[in-house]
């Protein structure tokens, strides 16, 4: 294989670019959720939600996730989730977590993509536990599947996701 310098690229270090569709997508240091061919021209903003009008934004952009044909992300430090089909239009807000800022704006996701599913713990500050979430893409389909004090996930095999929880 080849190796290819991007180094014209603009992008939010504490998150992972994602193969998405045709292109390499990635959280921009703006606020924006960014696509690339690899070549400068090739490369344009896919999703504003930064807005210069107002100076609102939806903060830092992490934990991009392709499953089937959307892409999955969060804002505010993991405190909403979305979906999107890469356009502007085609993106939705799933789920905004509640809670004071100490606790809103320091949740952690970590997810697994499991067939045409997002799988994602969060851990609640508010109550000190980890939360198993499952998401089908719908905000009505975003749901809680489990709160303990730990769950433990040790992978995906032959498309179930196994993990283990403190009881």
């Amino acid at each position: 294989g080849e190796l290819k310098s991007l180094d014209f690229l603009l992008f939010y270090p504490y998150s992972l670019p994602q193969v998405f569709k045709d292109s390499i997508y990635f959280a921009g240091n703006d606020g924006n959720i960014w696509k690339t061919d690899g070549t400068n021209a090739g490369t344009k903003k896919a999703i504003q939600l930064y807005f210069p009008e107002t100076g609102t934004a939806h903060g830092v952009i992490s934990n991009l996730t392709t499953v089937g044909n959307s892409l999955f992300f969060t804002s505010y430090n993991g405190a909403v989730i979305w979906k999107t089909d890469g356009s502007k239009n085609g993106t939705i807000q799933l789920k905004q977590f509640t809670g004071n800022s100490s606790n809103t704006l320091i949740n952690h996701l970590i997810t697994w993509p499991v067939q045409d599913k997002l799988f994602f713990t969060r851990f609640n500050y508010s109550i000190s536990k980890t939360e198993l979430w499952v998401s089908d893409g719908t905000s009505a389909g975003t749901i809680n599947l489990k709160t303990n004090s730990l769950i433990n996930i040790f992978g995906i095999l032959n498309k179930k996701l196994y993990f283990n929880y403190d009881s």
